[in-house]
């Protein structure tokens, strides 16, 4: 009857891990397409002109 109980429980421990893990894997996918998403926007960000070395008129 323990090695039942034991049995179950160990199930139902591996299968809270397995859903745990599917669930910060999807986040953390999210979160990266998130950050992804943002790359070159912010203070002091250049267009892609400015990458591609097209002059432009000088910042006051």
């Amino acid at each position: 009857m323990l090695s039942t109980l034991c049995h179950v429980r160990e199930t139902e421990i591996t299968d809270s891990l397995a859903r745990a893990e599917k669930k910060v894997e999807g986040e953390f996918s999210k979160e990266m397409k998130r950050v992804r998403g943002k790359e070159g926007m912010g203070p002091g960000c250049r267009g892609p002109e400015r990458r591609a070395g097209a002059s432009r008129a000088p910042d006051r």
